[in-house]
């Protein structure tokens, strides 16, 4: 369960280092981890889940039922991956996986303009279409901008007091 939890890319900060303690004092687990714990001894029974038959099992899409998954291959804490294992995961054919490029999750608004994006427009057209993947509107994807690289020159100075930021050449302000 530590490697298992020490190898997750989801959560970061100090919150992720109370979820095992959380979880076996809810669960009262029994391993070797939780029993070194000890906040499972308590009376009453563990909040935990028994499997049934649908646990590992692939989630079957019903046949009215279309499924949109929209992704970008620059998010760390929702890697791309993941959502290509989900689509693949996924039983049925009216499913369809979006791929931003060049963002980092914020595809449907902008936190700092607070402007819709292409995801918005995207999930907008869905909806519009009933769920229907042959009429999603993709013309914002067209207009995607791609990842440069290039720093704006009043950035240079101010954030990193340097006229080329690739150089590694301090100007002292």
């Amino acid at each position: 369960m530590k490697t298992r939890f020490q190898r997750a890319t989801l959560g970061s900060g100090v919150e992720s280092n109370t979820i095992v303690p959380k979880y076996c004092a809810y669960s009262k687990e029994k391993s070797a981890t939780c029993n070194k714990l000890k906040l499972g001894n308590y009376e009453g029974n563990g909040i935990i889940y028994e499997r049934d038959e649908y646990w590992n099992k692939a989630a079957k899409i019903p046949k009215q039922v279309s499924v949109l998954v929209m992704s970008s291959e620059l998010d760390p804490l929702a890697p791309y991956s993941y959502a290509k294992a989900l689509l693949e995961t996924l039983d049925g054919a009216k499913k369809e996986l979006i791929n931003f490029k060049s963002t980092i999750g914020a595809h449907l608004l902008d936190s700092i303009t607070t402007e819709p994006m292409c995801g918005m427009a995207l999930l907008a057209s869905f909806v519009q279409g009933g769920g229907d993947l042959t009429q999603l509107n993709r013309t914002c994807l067209d207009d995607e901008v791609a990842l440069n690289w290039t720093t704006p020159n009043d950035f240079r100075g101010f954030f990193f007091g340097t006229d080329d930021v690739y150089d590694e050449t301090y100007i002292p302000a």
